[in-house]
């Protein structure tokens, strides 16, 4: 019988890593993936809003929709998720909601709406979708 080694890819090396440190995350802060997930999808939506101040609704819509912006953001959340579980054996140290209190204090969509800035690629990324999608509604209603 002959095995034959698969050579994972880079992406996904990077899914496994990201999804590991999820898992990490999770029994660290004794919460379920349904928690976790809207938790990352709830502090996009509040990021969203304070960084496009004043509060810009057509844009919110069209953003809150966008595969890239939700790329970008999942991308974000998981380089401050490996940060976070790097230090996984300290914390593991630390009381329940000391530990909750860190991570809360990691992903603040608050302290990240000024730091925190999506390149100018997925902008304009998202904003082509949305055009594309308006001229499409208005052919459809034309």
């Amino acid at each position: 019988m002959t095995t034959t080694a698969i050579k994972k890819t880079h992406m996904q090396a990077c899914r496994d890593a990201n999804e590991q440190s999820m898992h990490e995350v999770m029994a660290l802060l004794g919460i379920n993936q349904e928690a976790y997930c809207w938790q990352k999808y709830l502090n996009g939506l509040a990021w969203m809003r304070l960084y496009l101040r004043p509060s810009d609704e057509q844009a919110l819509y069209w953003l809150e929709r966008s595969k890239e912006f939700w790329g970008w953001w999942k991308n974000e959340w998981n380089a401050r998720e490996a940060s976070f579980t790097d230090n996984s054996e300290h914390l593991y140290r630390l009381q329940l909601h000391t530990r909750r209190k860190a991570w809360n204090a990691l992903h603040n969509p608050a302290a990240l709406a000024s730091e925190l800035h999506p390149d100018a690629q997925m902008i304009e990324e998202s904003f082509d979708c949305m055009i594309q999608i308006v001229n499409q509604n208005k052919l459809c209603t034309s």
